[in-house]
């Protein structure tokens, strides 16, 4: 375990163990409540920073409203095309996260905050309260805004701050937030109460993703040979693409489930704006390499028979570099080490953690496309 890894762990276990103070202790718990206001206080403001001078690229539209009524906060959700329902204090949004269960976010306006609580609908039995309060611990001290809040019901709670109103980007940014803790906190959650042991569940954003992680989950025997599409069933867990077959190999029966992210991607592409669940960015980055250094930089010494092949690979280097770049937070530089979950992945990292930071992968990226407009616009 790295220096990083170690402390990390010992911040988890002290705050794992004055979230259940807190549950015990009338006084702590309003000491924890002051904290948790002076931390939203600051993420508030470190947001609203960062929308307010990012230099927003061309290809981005300016999509932002200023909101300055609970009102004006439902328009902007009817706007948005997001299912909500009115509320007396502001509004309130339903939605899945590919399996049956119907979650909540509960928006409350009010003069200097806007406040976002999303329940986790799980209760906590007295005889649990270590083991869930060591995993929300976790899930904040790994988090850049951490939003899990103990209690006999857990919920993730993300606080705006406004002085009057609050930019819709920075709104759009606490929502999505929310759901994205929601979606690693829930199954987290649930293991700590005992609720399940089963296999994590594999939440794929596309087709050309569960190709990727099949092809990085080979056979026993080492073949990574594609496995047939069977279709889509109605699983456990919401919609589900099923690949299986026998192994061209060894012959051993393999199948793979992928529960459908409900976001619909671009085409073509990994997935949409959040990162994957599934593959970690080392893996992307590793799968990136691999296409594109098959080819020369110079067009011109690649043969005419091999450039719609070049092109293929080219445009793959690059929607997977692109998915790296979906593991910075706003307010990162670099992939947060803690995002490398697989051993490959892990490795490449410790071998160069250079690689993973923002502006060395925007020019890999820059050289990339350039080198495929050339390749397009060749005779």
């Amino acid at each position: 375990m790295s220096d990083a890894e170690e402390q990390m762990t010992r911040r988890a276990q002290e705050l794992a163990a004055r979230l259940v103070e807190a549950m015990n202790d009338p006084e702590a718990d309003a000491e924890r409540e002051a904290y948790e206001e002076e931390k939203d206080r600051r993420a508030s403001e470190i947001l609203a920073a960062y929308h307010a001078n990012r230099k927003r690229p061309d290809s981005e539209p300016p999509i932002q409203k200023l909101l300055d009524s609970a009102d004006e906060l439902r328009s902007y959700l009817l706007f948005r095309g997001i299912d909500h329902e009115k509320t007396a204090t502001g509004a309130r949004i339903r939605f899945r996260m590919g399996g049956p269960t119907e979650y909540t976010i509960d928006i409350e306006w009010t003069s200097d905050r806007i406040r976002l609580t999303a329940p986790s609908g799980l209760e906590v039995p007295e005889s649990r309260r270590e083991e869930v309060a060591k995993v929300i611990a976790g899930l904040n001290v790994r988090s850049e805004f951490p939003v899990w809040r103990m209690g006999r019901n857990p919920e993730a709670v993300a606080v705006a701050f406004h002085d009057g109103g609050i930019s819709s980007l920075v709104f759009d940014e606490y929502l999505s937030l929310l759901k994205d803790n929601l979606g690693r906190g829930i199954p987290a959650l649930k293991e700590a109460l005992g609720l399940y042991r089963q296999a994590p569940i594999l939440l794929a954003r596309s087709s050309h993703e569960c190709r990727l992680y099949m092809e990085l989950h080979p056979c026993e025997c080492g073949n990574s040979g594609p496995l047939e599409h069977k279709g889509v069933i109605q699983g456990d867990h919401g919609l589900t693409a099923r690949y299986e077959g026998a192994c061209p190999q060894c012959g051993r029966a393999r199948q793979f489930d992928f529960v459908l992210d409900p976001e619909i991607p671009a085409p073509d592409s990994f997935g949409g704006d959040r990162p994957s669940r599934i593959i970690c960015p080392g893996q992307f980055m590793l799968y990136s390499d691999s296409l594109a250094s098959g080819w020369p930089a110079d067009p011109a010494q690649i043969p005419s028979s091999n450039r719609d092949r070049a092109r293929e690979d080219l445009a793959l280097a690059i929607r997977a570099c692109e998915e790296v770049l979906k593991f910075i937070s706003p307010i990162q530089d670099a992939v947060p080490q803690n995002s490398f979950s697989s051993s490959d992945g892990r490795a490449y990292y410790q071998k160069e953690p250079g690689r993973f930071r923002a502006a060395r992968m925007q020019a890999v990226l820059d050289v990339y496309r350039d080198l495929l407009q050339k390749l397009d616009s060749a005779p």
